[in-house]
């Protein structure tokens, strides 16, 4: 799985980099309203594209016909039942229309909203200011392992063994800006932690594992080798304020409702029957 997870997030990078290119020019707030409209429009087509539409519209009578008949007939028990029966198979059924769209707006979106959550949803780490270093170690792995600058420069406090969990924990405090790295040395591998301190409009990918499926959730990083004693180095960074993601809902929201709307007005419509 590692190869083709690494294969994955590296496609994964290049189109989330393409399609934050024309919005680059806006400031860090256009940027983000760029991606949340071509979400919304993304996941709008894919709906309008694989939607089974008469078997939607089918549903959809079948669900209004349940719900009159438990109207009409809810001082008979027995029809009640029935009526039931009928509207529970009438939600299978307008549900099970919207299940291959919904199974492939996800495979499609889910890469993306990762992408998105490293670009907005982490803050870069300050200089002169601590942050926490993890390191979760294989079963039987050697504890004793360093960790220093290979880029930078800064206090690196000796770590905190957490038997219980396998890990040990370091305190860092980076003393300038840019694209530092740390390194972890381990039972003879040497395991890089990129560390990005200060600026904005970097994705930031905060954990570092194994591989597997995993590795997919932090596409802005390389898999561990193989053999360093390490499942996985994880770098504290502080979270984003919250207000990138009502940015994200509301334009992403108001753009799949356009494109809705949009196909809505151009379809062909049906001449009226005369009186």
């Amino acid at each position: 799985m590692g190869p083709s997870a690494e294969l994955a997030n590296q496609f994964s990078n290049g189109i989330f980099d393409l399609l934050r290119l024309p919005g680059a020019l806006l400031g860090d707030l256009g940027e983000l309203i760029w991606v949340s409209v071509a979400l919304g429009v993304g996941v709008a087509l894919v709906f309008r594209l694989l939607v089974d539409q008469p078997r939607l519209d089918l549903a959809r009578d079948r669900l209004r016909a349940a719900l009159l008949e438990l109207w009409l007939f809810r001082h008979d028990p027995v029809v009640v039942l029935r009526a039931e029966a009928r509207l529970l198979a009438a939600n299978v059924g307008y549900l099970w229309a919207f299940l291959v769209p919904l199974a492939v707006a996800t495979l499609l979106v889910t890469p993306l909203l990762i992408q998105i959550h490293g670009r907005w949803g982490l803050q870069p780490a300050l200089p002169n200011q601590p942050l926490l270093i993890t390191a979760e170690l294989e079963p039987g792995a050697d504890p004793h392992m360093v960790l220093e600058w290979a880029t930078g420069q800064g206090a690196v406090l000796p770590p905190v063994r957490v038997p219980a969990q396998n890990r040990l924990v370091w305190r860092v405090e980076p003393a300038v800006p840019g694209h530092l790295v740390l390194a972890l040395r381990c039972e003879g591998h040497r395991a890089e932690v990129p560390l990005l301190v200060g600026g904005t409009g970097e994705g930031i990918s905060s954990t570092r594992t194994s591989g597997g499926l995993a590795q997919l959730l932090h596409p802005r990083q390389k898999a561990l080798e193989e053999g360093c004693g390490l499942r996985q180095i994880e770098v504290d960074y502080l979270r984003a304020d919250s207000g990138w993601l009502f940015w994200l809902s509301v334009v992403s929201l108001a753009a799949a409702w356009a494109v809705n709307a949009l196909a809505k007005a151009r379809a062909p419509r049906l001449p009226r029957r005369p009186n």
